[in-house]
């Protein structure tokens, strides 16, 4: 008679801490270590800064209260999968291993080793929400990916109609401070240039995401009593969303609108394959895009400044094409690759998932991620099913920023993105 109660509070822990997760996927709060070693050339790369972030530690109480559980049970991990696909798993880690020895190579390791690190932890948070799918259907769960959400639009508008921070301390789950001046972006809002908002992200293009992902997880796990609430809030939402001037976000809540909709459903259940062929086509197409347009708008900063980090890429990728440059080191390389000094004082990873992912990783990470998609798709077909939609809704970001290999908040969007996906059953 005890083991029931005893599972049914280890069931509300788990609840519990999943649902603080997801209100801090937009946190930006986190403890740097290690200041100096985040340096190039005199100029501090945020990207190489070693962080430990609010969320991490509720990711830690996660995995560790799923360990000692198991622990405490005596049950035992499946690892029967490894056996049957011993051959096809074999390539698999034998790459993740050499992946990893190569970061000790890089010209920043602990940048390099630290990310690498960070990747391991996503695959195990993944792994738990795999294993305990049933918490996406708790009400708790659905109340706080609203309140994420509602949250970071209202502190957005508070934070566009100020034009500063809601406080001025950090410490508010990593809130920006908003002042004119040092690298803050900016937009054009009927002719005067405005800051633009934050939420608790380290970018607009960030918050952007996270307010149209955010949409499509609370338009398909809504509670039907809270129906009427939900559309709204709609309202701030699509506000907040809009003044964070992210194309990408406006393009990824355009694909979320489509796929909540019976239509959009049968689309993409019936075209998945199309989709995904669309999805490998728009992020090739993008690359020359990019290049004609910089040609054309040669005035244009926010243009010009993407067509030096592509051109980069390809010279790194090119040079390095077995290993890459290493995880993280794209910033380190970029003014040994970039054809004009002005990037100096822009580095950034380049703003396109694939072209950065080749950059860092080579061919060897690319034979990774095509090794572990087709076991995904021969062995976990419904999981393979929620990554393509996943990377379908994602997409925009995918070809358009950085954020979701390069930052935390990206990170678990990605993750929450498939969870979410393969929860409500498109």
């Amino acid at each position: 008679m005890t083991t029931p109660a005893r599972n049914f509070s280890i069931a509300q822990w788990y609840t519990f801490w999943l649902g603080v997760l997801i209100f801090l996927i937009p946190s930006n709060l986190f403890l740097k270590f290690f200041e100096s070693s985040a340096y190039v050339h005199g100029l501090l790369v945020d990207y190489l800064l070693p962080k430990l972030y609010l969320s991490d530690l509720v990711i830690f109480i996660l995995l560790g209260t799923w360990l000692v559980q198991r622990v405490i049970n005596r049950k035992k991990f499946d690892f029967s999968v490894l056996k049957k696909n011993s051959n096809a798993l074999l390539i698999f880690f034998t790459l993740l291993l050499l992946i990893f020895c190569r970061q000790f190579f890089t010209p920043k390791p602990f940048a390099a080793i630290w990310l690498f690190l960070k990747y391991v932890e996503m695959g195990l948070l993944a792994a738990f929400l795999l294993n305990h799918k049933e918490l996406f259907s708790q009400r708790w769960i659905k109340i706080c990916f609203l309140t994420m959400v509602i949250f970071q639009s209202l502190l957005a508008i508070f934070q566009f109609w100020k034009q500063s921070s809601f406080f001025p301390s950090y410490l508010f789950l990593g809130e920006t401070r908003l002042t004119q001046g040092g690298g803050i972006a900016t937009g054009i809002f009927n002719g005067v240039e405005k800051i633009l908002p934050y939420g608790t992200t380290a970018h607009p293009n960030i918050l952007g995401g996270i307010l149209a992902v955010g949409v499509f997880l609370v338009l398909k796990t809504r509670d039907k009593n809270h129906g009427a609430f939900v559309w709204l809030m709609l309202g701030p939402m699509t506000i907040a969303l809009f003044l964070t001037q992210s194309i990408s976000a406006w393009l990824i809540l355009g694909i979320s609108l489509l796929l909540v909709t019976r239509i959009g459903k049968k689309v993409v259940e019936k075209h998945k394959n199309r989709l995904l062929a669309g999805v490998a086509a728009a992020s090739v197409i993008v690359i020359p895009a990019t290049l004609a347009l910089a040609k054309i708008f040669t005035e244009n900063v926010f243009i010009y400044r993407r067509l030096v980090l592509i051109i980069a890429s390809f010279n790194m990728a090119v040079e390095s094409i077995i290993w890459g440059v290493g995880l993280n080191n794209f910033t380190v390389q970029l003014e040994n690759f970039a054809p004009l000094m002005e990037v100096v004082r822009f580095v950034q990873p380049v703003h396109h998932t694939g072209l950065l992912w080749l950059a860092e990783m080579g061919l060897v990470g690319v034979g990774m991620t095509l090794s572990g998609t087709l076991l995904l798709k021969k062995k976990a077909p419904n999981l393979f099913k929620a990554v393509s939609i996943a990377t379908v809704l994602l997409l925009p970001a995918l070809i358009f920023d950085h954020y979701l290999l390069t930052t935390q908040t990206g990170l678990l969007v990605a993750v929450f993105s498939i969870y979410g996906v393969k929860r409500v059953d498109l």
